[in-house]
């Protein structure tokens, strides 16, 4: 028996601040799994009691500011069977500036069955509220959004229940609170040992007992939050709001799965694709799956972990091999489809979302996280990862490594996020976009024959503006090839093909950028691209800014 956990309240408190303002709030809810007794003629059957309690523990650290903190910092939450919207509990904070951090652990009670669990997350909330003076005096800066789910970082662990310390924490995912909510939307399956590498199918359970006071099992989650000092103005008056919810399902004669379906590796893909319903999620059992799959719905396509389960388009690594054509192994034509979990390789495009022309229109969202794009195309062809004509798409927690050309294109792609990635030694550019208000951060760019990051602003554009935004990038040791054609191989290039060198129409923001210690011939090429549209922050060049003649340029 099982019972979806839904909140009751949803609290966003915003409050002003010199250099920014926010308020979080977390709702948390708890579900109980209640059965009555079953009678026989002659005999009598009392079912087992599954109930679910949470125990929460909040922190929160604004140094010496005090007061902003609205509600309780630790507690218990129970479910109730007869409360259809279940309970909730708020995490309430305002005037969140840098340097500010906190804390959600969560301990759980089973009575008295043991269960399997998962935790859900969703963004609720990230508003703009208003534009400031100061956050309004750059032309990064639209006014279509809040920045601050983007720039407050969060770290989701297993923690142990009677632990003093933090040494033996295991991290389960880690980027912007952005990030970490879209992996949470769809659920995050829970393991009782905090193993996080375990797989989903028959992985541990937590335990039950008859304790509600106490935890019945020593494995707990916490959820840190903090806001880097280096951010600035363009957080002021930003709010943003999430929920947080916790699902329990019986562990008896049940193998964890849930509502997922589960597709066995000797299975069709593209059958469990076209039987599935928009909004499913397909589990990809351990093991290889292959063949080509066209995904023309919403759905959620996830493995049990890229070290269990492997998605081997043309079955490179075992009978087939590729065509000699441009092979594409998951082909996404759908809105809002999540990859992730597995190793997708044995094709020249492995997942390419919307096709090379955007005939169809523009796709929105969009997610591949936790996730390694690796030997794609290795005589050359291809783009491993491809994200065309798309809004919103999230790549995050993912190793591009070691294809045959481009690691991730994004072409004409629009506000979309490339967080905790690592591209390196691919047979081109680690990352290529064009498109507008793009923001790579978090990333490592490394040994990529080309160029490391390759931006470009194109005069066919579907708005008037293109911005990129790289922030806390490693970008080292690029133009590896050994014929780079004269002006190619840097860490970093810009080049502005539209000819407009208007600061208003294209701009890029280069805000702790990293070059040092790097064998590139060159740190930072602008070709036809003027200095006034390029704004560096705290970031190493060593190697030199130069422009498309290899003249010394200083932004």
């Amino acid at each position: 028996m099982s019972k979806q956990l839904e909140l009751t309240r949803r609290r966003v408190l915003a409050g002003l601040g010199t250099i920014g303002a926010a308020g979080a709030a977390a709702g948390l809810g708890t579900s109980a799994y209640l059965n009555d007794t079953e009678s026989f003629v002659g005999n009598t059957l009392e079912a087992g009691e599954l109930d679910l309690y949470v125990h929460y523990d909040f922190m929160v650290d604004q140094g010496s500011a005090s007061g902003n903190f609205d509600g309780p910092l630790s507690g218990t939450v129970q479910g109730d069977e007869d409360v259809s919207e279940g309970v909730g509990v708020s995490y309430s904070l305002s005037d969140v500036k840098p340097g500010d951090e906190g804390s959600l652990e969560f301990c759980f009670s089973l009575v008295d069955n043991p269960a399997y669990l998962w935790m859900s997350g969703e963004l609720t909330d990230d508003s703009e509220n208003a534009v400031t003076e100061p956050e309004g005096d750059t032309p990064w800066e639209t006014g279509d959004g809040g920045e601050l789910a983007t720039y407050t970082r969060a770290a989701l662990y297993y923690t142990g229940e009677t632990s003093d310390s933090n040494d033996d924490d295991v991290l389960l995912t880690e980027g912007t609170l952005l990030g970490v909510l879209s992996d949470l939307h769809a659920g995050v399956p829970l393991h009782g040992d905090g193993d996080p590498t375990a797989g989903v199918v028959d992985r541990p359970t937590f335990d039950g007992g008859d304790s509600t006071d106490e935890p019945t099992d020593d494995t707990c989650v916490r959820l840190d939050w903090w806001v880097p000092t280096w951010v600035g103005n363009e957080i002021q008056a930003d709010s943003v709001g999430f929920d947080l919810q916790f699902y329990a399902e019986q562990a008896r004669n049940n193998t964890g799965v849930g509502d997922w379906t589960l597709v066995s590796t000797g299975d069709d893909l593209q059958t469990a694709v076209d039987d599935a319903s928009s909004g499913d999620t397909l589990l990809l059992e351990a093991g290889t799956h292959t063949g080509e799959v066209t995904v023309d719905k919403t759905l959620d396509i996830r493995g049990e972990g890229p070290s269990n389960t492997t998605y081997d388009a043309f079955d490179v690594g075992g009978s087939g091999s590729l065509t000699g054509g441009r092979d594409l192994g998951m082909k996404i034509r759908a809105d809002n489809v999540r990859v992730g979990d597995l190793t997708a390789t044995g094709a020249d495009q492995v997942i390419q979302y919307n096709d090379n022309s955007g005939s169809s229109g523009r796709l929105a969202g969009g997610l591949v996280s936790n996730t390694a794009i690796v030997d794609n195309g290795n005589d050359g062809r291809g783009r491993a990862l491809v994200l065309n004509y798309i809004d919103g798409a999230i790549v995050r927690d993912t190793a591009i490594e070691d294809n045959g050309n481009d690691g991730l294109t994004g072409w004409y792609a629009n506000d979309c996020h490339v967080e905790t990635v690592h591209a390196a030694r691919n047979g081109d550019n680690g990352l290529y976009f064009n498109g507008d208000n793009n923001v790579i951060l978090d990333s490592t760019v490394e040994e990529n024959q080309e160029e490391g990051v390759d931006v470009s602003w194109k005069g066919d554009r579907s708005r008037t503006e293109q911005r990129v935004t790289l922030d806390n990038v490693v970008a080292r040791n690029n133009g590896q090839s050994g014929s780079l054609p004269a002006g190619e191989g840097e860490d970093i290039e810009l080049h502005d093909d539209d000819g407009d060198d208007s600061v208003a129409d294209d701009s890029a923001l280069l805000r702790k950028v990293d070059t040092s210690g790097s064998s590139a011939p060159l740190g930072l090429r602008l070709v036809d691209v003027e200095p006034a549209q390029v704004r560096t922050e705290n970031s190493t060049f060593p190697n030199g800014i130069q422009d498309g003649n290899d003249n010394d340029v200083d932004p």
